[in-house]
């Protein structure tokens, strides 16, 4: 099996850089640095980001990188893997991440098994909650970074460079 690194990228038009590397584009949110503020204690989608994979994932473990550059407020904040179907409609989800309350570099492994069907899309999810205080409270990713990815295998390499 192969691997694609998909890096989270500010922007709806970048598709991919090519070869192996493709961009996970922003779908829900701002733009680069992504900075997003929530005033609630239950936690909430505040960025997404994703990419038409179609059906050629060929593994269960997603290594991510998620370079957070500043937070402000008391929060904390989670990611979680999704699969979304051409019509844009979440069809599963993975487990959250780690809940994070510090900046830094945050690595790890989802765990997500789900058939993919032809034009669906890997999806990243970010969360956060103001977990005490009051008032709105930020995150900030770092995106377009070399440190802010998620790996996925797949299972037909050559077909899939020729379905894009």
């Amino acid at each position: 099996m192969s691997v694609l690194r998909y890096y989270l990228r500010d922007t709806q038009t970048n598709v991919g850089t090519g070869g192996i590397i493709f961009d996970l584009s922003l779908d829900v949110g701002t733009s680069s640095p992504n900075s997003e503020s929530e005033n609630s204690n239950a936690f909430t989608e505040v960025a997404a980001w994703q990419q038409k994979v179609n059906n050629f994932i060929g593994g269960t473990s997603f290594p991510y990188s998620f370079n957070i550059s500043s937070i402000s407020g008391t929060l904390e904040y989670r990611f979680r893997l999704q699969r979304v179907d051409s019509s844009n409609v979440v069809q599963a989800s993975s487990s959250y991440s780690t809940t994070y309350s510090t900046v830094g570099i945050k690595t790890g492994t989802f765990t997500f098994s789900t058939a993919w069907n032809f034009g669906d899309r890997l999806r990243v999810s970010l969360e956060i909650r103001r977990s005490g205080g009051h008032g709105n409270v930020t995150v900030t990713i770092n995106l377009n970074d070399s440190a802010t990815y998620v790996d996925a295998s797949i299972a037909y390499y050559n077909n899939f460079i020729t379905m894009f």
